[in-house]
């Protein structure tokens, strides 16, 4: 009798804890639920998106912030589509950590809506309390083989 109750009581305990380390409704990877670069990369990039630049800008690393906001938005824009062209998608791929200064570099997978499909890259280095701040942006080709935004 008690096996069979061990058993009646095990078997929904394993799987419910598989559910919650399995989500298959989650949209996005689990490195971006869960890496704090990821997350700060996304937010920065999505502030760039609604086109908040001086809000983007006051929110970069010192370092970048030596430029003035003209120049900042310019450099930021320079390969990204004009408006009204908005991101149809973007997919965390990876982090990198960056030794000199300590940081990392997060990098996405993203189709804007006139089909354009790019590499982004954000590198960001900690500042003061351990925050990261965005440093630098790049647009690069799509990376073969990885993504989540397709072709």
């Amino acid at each position: 009798m008690s096996r069979q109750l061990s058993r009646a009581v095990l078997l929904p305990a394993l799987l419910l804890a598989g559910l919650l380390l399995v989500d298959p409704l989650s949209a996005q990877p689990a490195t971006q639920a869960v890496d704090p670069a990821m997350v700060r990369a996304r937010d920065w990039l999505q502030t760039i998106d609604r086109g908040e630049f001086e809000r983007a800008w006051k929110d970069a690393d010192a370092s970048w912030q030596k430029k003035d906001l003209e120049r900042f938005t310019k450099d930021v824009s320079r390969n990204r589509p004009e408006a009204p062209v908005t991101v149809a998608c973007r997919a965390g791929l990876y982090v990198e950590l960056v030794d000199r200064p300590p940081g990392s570099m997060a990098y996405f997978d993203t189709r804007f809506s006139n089909g354009k499909r790019v590499t982004e890259r954000v590198t960001l280095y900690y500042g003061e309390q351990d925050v990261l701040h965005a440093a630098a942006y790049k647009i690069d080709p799509p990376q073969k083989g990885k993504g989540g935004c397709g072709g």
